[in-house]
């Protein structure tokens, strides 16, 4: 009969009719009495609508050319004269023919009634029963477990720990960046869906009170948690967003690997060989029997080896992601570093080295806050091997100096010949902008300026410094936490000059010599000046530096003069010296105070033969509202148009800069000058400007 089939017009009436005349426990009977196998689980599953599983049971019974002895059984548990009974026999006339005869059924069933009384009346076969019963009970619990602590795992794996991190980096941008926003509400709405699922679990468990509750208290953690992040949400609160993934990544952390543990135990008790051992024990007492008790005992033993199996390559995968949450938690706490440092304003001590940084490099791709964390503990390494290569240079410096001053003449000679050089380095430092070339007249000059030190001599004060961030921050916190009624004041010390070569200019330009200058008296400085935190000491070491006051700043002195005598160097306007005296001259520091602006300082340095392009850019800029105390020709400007700033502070004044200066050209209508990019200089080594200071560096060559 292999290769009949329904007529395909009416295959689903008689797939429906079966569908609503019988269950899926009811044809799998019918086809066991078919096959003498239970063959349905092959075919179909109970999960389906009923006509679909009476559609996959007549596919599968035409496929292995059973599909008239399976109608034949299925009439046969029919009325002849209804409904279903005329369509089969309409659709498969073979089947009312190949009926099974009654008689034979008949005796078969006495014969089977027959063994099960010789069955029970076997005492060891009703021990063997008895506990089978008992090991019935034990699998059902068994298998309950182990189907609850699977489906407790599967809730937690399903909300995808890999990504903790990424969530956590998502945190920090809620405020301002609504597509990260909704990512975490997202994430933080199936957390409470698996919430719910986990408590639908946990009620299916074995009615135990303890068992139950260890559960319970994880699952109302994990909601607690995600409640926690829906309220920062809503509030927009990057910290507090962070602290609940991290709250929920606990509990996703560690709650899986012991639900894998308490899964491998339920599977190494579930009692399928005592099962299977008593079948088979039931099987020999059964010597006139079928083989459906050595059939089951031998699928009793498939399934323990099925589900140790599987079991096992569960365990398996629990490992790996046990070494994907170890490297997880690494970045998680790479990530917190890297963004404490940030906040710290790029603290050096929140910078790695060694292994720690090595761990860190692995991670430097995945997160932008952890490669800037790396990029500057890299940095930092290097400059620590080129401070020793300068310390040893200072020392071997300082031992020459100390060598030259047993000699008066050598002495006055040699310190002539360190500010020569001092100088020239300076102005050199100025033009530099190779780095590596900005690194080694740093470090010339640092080792001159301690030799000068050491011989109670400093650099003129004029002198643009390298800001300390640490001065810098201090500086700006006393000004917040000053008693002073007007914050919009500064208060510090500068470098009046000398009598000779005064700073000071009157309200009409004039020169003031500074031993003339009155305490409140309001005067204009004539260079650029570095303001100080205090006097130079009684060796002129002077202090840190606290900001820088441009040219042509209105500045108030608070306090008298004060005057320092010292050596004047060749060629200054000093009166003559005494005979056998070096020539020496006055020079004059005050404490002043000035008035802080919210206008920035722009420093103009450009490549063009002729300056006028230059003056009209700075014009045009001062309308604006900048403060453009210089302008200068430089070869170092030929070919690059750009802003720099040196702390973040200034990066908002840099981009309005930028928009200015091309909102400038297009009005001049000037072509062959493109409009400046803004350079972020904040992590760079060596020296840099002040705060409130850019420099705009452009190139009018090609102007037309």
């Amino acid at each position: 009969m292999a290769g009949e089939k329904i007529p395909p017009n009416l295959v689903d009436g008689v797939a429906k009719g079966i569908g609503d005349a019988f269950d899926f426990l009811q044809l799998d009977a019918i086809i066991y009495r078919c096959t003498g196998e239970h063959r349905i689980n092959g075919w179909t599953n109970d999960k389906l609508p009923r006509w679909m599983i009476a559609r996959n049971c007549i596919d599968g019974a035409e496929k292995q050319g059973l599909i008239v002895r399976f109608l034949a059984y299925i009439l046969s548990s029919l009325p002849p004269a209804g409904t279903l009974h005329v369509l089969i026999v309409n659709a498969m006339p073979q089947a009312k023919d190949a009926l099974p005869e009654v008689k034979p059924q008949v005796e078969e069933v006495r014969l089977g009634l027959e063994r099960t009384r010789e069955l029970l009346n076997d005492p060891a076969a009703r021990s063997t029963i008895e506990e089978s019963r008992e090991i019935l009970t034990d699998v059902e619990r068994g298998i309950s477990l182990l189907d609850g602590y699977k489906g407790l795992h599967d809730c937690l794996h399903s909300l995808q720990a890999k990504q903790i991190s990424l969530l956590i980096a998502s945190s920090a941008r809620i405020a301002s960046d609504s597509l990260q926003h909704d990512a975490l509400r997202e994430y933080k709405d199936q957390v409470r869906t698996q919430v719910q699922c986990a408590r639908d679990v946990v009620d299916r468990l074995p009615d135990d009170a303890t068992l139950r509750s260890v559960e319970k208290k994880w699952i109302d953690e994990l909601d607690i948690a995600a409640k926690f992040l829906q309220k920062s949400l809503d509030d927009r609160n990057p910290n507090a967003a962070r602290i609940g993934i991290i709250r929920m990544s606990r509990v996703l952390q560690f709650q899986p690997p012991r639900l894998n543990d308490l899964i491998v135990a339920a599977a190494k008790q579930l009692p399928l060989q005592k099962l299977s051992a008593a079948m088979g024990t039931l099987a020999e007492i059964d010597h006139g029997g079928s083989n459906d008790l050595a059939n089951g005992q031998a699928a009793l033993s498939r399934l323990d080896q099925a589900v140790r199996g599987r079991v096992a390559e569960h365990d398996l995968w629990q490992e790996i992601d046990k070494q994907i949450w170890v490297n997880a938690r690494k970045k998680i706490q790479l990530a917190a570093a890297a963004r404490l440092w940030k906040d710290s304003g790029q603290a050096s001590g929140y910078l790695l080295n060694g292994s720690a940084l090595a761990e860190a490099e692995k991670f430097a791709q995945e997160d932008r806050d952890i490669k800037d964390l790396v990029l500057a503990s890299r940095t930092k390494v290097s400059a620590g091997r080129r401070n020793t290569w300068i310390l040893v240079v200072i020392v071997a410096l300082l031992a020459i100096t100390g060598w030259l001053l047993i000699d008066r003449t050598a002495e006055q000679r040699k310190l002539a010949q360190l500010e020569a050089q001092r100088s020239a380095i300076i102005a050199e430092r100025g033009a530099a902008r190779d780095a590596a070339q900005v690194d080694l007249q740093e470090a010339k000059i640092r080792a001159l300026t301690q030799e000068l030190k050491s011989a109670k001599l400093s650099a003129p004060a004029e002198i643009t410094e390298t800001v300390p961030e640490a001065v810098v921050r201090d500086q700006a916190q006393a000004r917040v936490s000053s008693n002073d009624p007007s914050s919009a004041t500064l208060r510090g010390f500068i470098w009046l000059g000398s009598d000779a070569a005064p700073n000071l200019l009157d309200s009409g330009g004039a020169p003031v010599k500074p031993s003339l200058a009155s305490v409140g008296g309001s005067y204009s400085v004539s260079k650029n000046l570095v303001l100080r935190t205090s006097l130079p000491s009684a060796d002129y070491i002077q202090s840190d530096s606290a900001g820088i006051v441009p040219e042509q700043t209105t500045i108030k002195l608070v306090a008298a003069p004060v005057p320092y005598k010292r050596p004047a160097l060749a060629g200054s306007k000093a009166a003559a010296p005494t005979s056998g005296a070096p020539p020496t001259t006055v020079q004059y520091w005050a404490r002043i105070e000035v008035r802080t602006s919210d206008q920035p300082i722009v420093y103009v340095e450009y490549a063009a033969p002729d300056p006028a392009n230059a003056q009209t850019l700075a014009q045009k800029l001062k309308g604006q509202g900048f403060r453009v105390p210089g302008v200068e020709p430089s070869d170092l400007a030929k070919g690059i148009n750009e802003i720099h700033f040196y702390f973040a502070a200034d990066k908002g004044a840099a981009e309005r800069l930028s928009a200015a200066v091309g909102a400038a050209l297009k009005e001049l209508q000037w072509s062959g000058v493109q409009a400046p990019k803004v350079v972020d200089l904040t992590s760079q080594k060596g020296p840099r400007n002040f705060p409130g200071v850019l420099e705009l560096w452009i190139d009018f060559s090609s102007v037309k």
